[in-house]
């Protein structure tokens, strides 16, 4: 059977960019609503109901120097399957003693992980791995650095001066 092309009844001339199926049908086969926005977002921010298992935030977040913490937390954008999270804390090739990974009662999308000893300073990552709803397992990495200086309490961002950002 060949489809016919919808036509403009006034110029008779096919609409640019229509692919002759209504707009509601286009939707539909693009996965999303007809005529929504699409909002806008910045690579370190995901959209709440993303469609992929991801990380949506951290603490400490990517590649922000904090006081040490006395523990890690990620918020997910899906609840994972069961027990498929698996979170370490490594120091170069070095992995850190931390405790098991324990998802929030209240909210199933985030975990956390405390953190056994005090973090010296240095250069950290967030190693973490999980399996969303749809199966598929997914895998990250957050770098993150310790800067202790005398006065702050742990988990506090410290702000380094310009020139000193401007030379990492």
């Amino acid at each position: 059977m060949k489809r016919q092309k919808m036509k403009n009844r006034t110029t008779g001339k096919m609409p640019a960019g229509r692919l002759g199926l209504p707009l509601p049908a286009l939707a539909v086969l693009a996965g999303t609503t007809a005529c929504a926005p699409v909002a806008a977002s910045n690579s370190d921010a995901l959209v709440a109901d993303a469609p992929h298992f991801a990380v949506s935030r951290s603490e400490p977040a990517k590649d922000s120097v904090v006081g040490p913490p006395a523990e890690l937390r990620l918020w997910f954008t899906q609840v994972p399957q069961k027990n498929s999270i698996a979170i370490r804390l490594v120091a170069g090739d070095e992995q850190v003693e931390t405790e098991a990974a324990v998802q929030d009662p209240d909210d199933g999308k985030i975990f956390s992980v405390a953190i056994a000893d005090t973090l010296a300073d240095g250069d950290y990552a967030i190693v973490w791995r999980g399996i969303g709803q749809d199966g598929h397992v997914v895998r990250g990495e957050i770098p993150f650095a310790v800067r202790a200086t005398r006065g702050e309490r742990p988990g506090d961002l410290i702000r380094r001066p310009r020139a000193e950002r401007r030379k990492s």
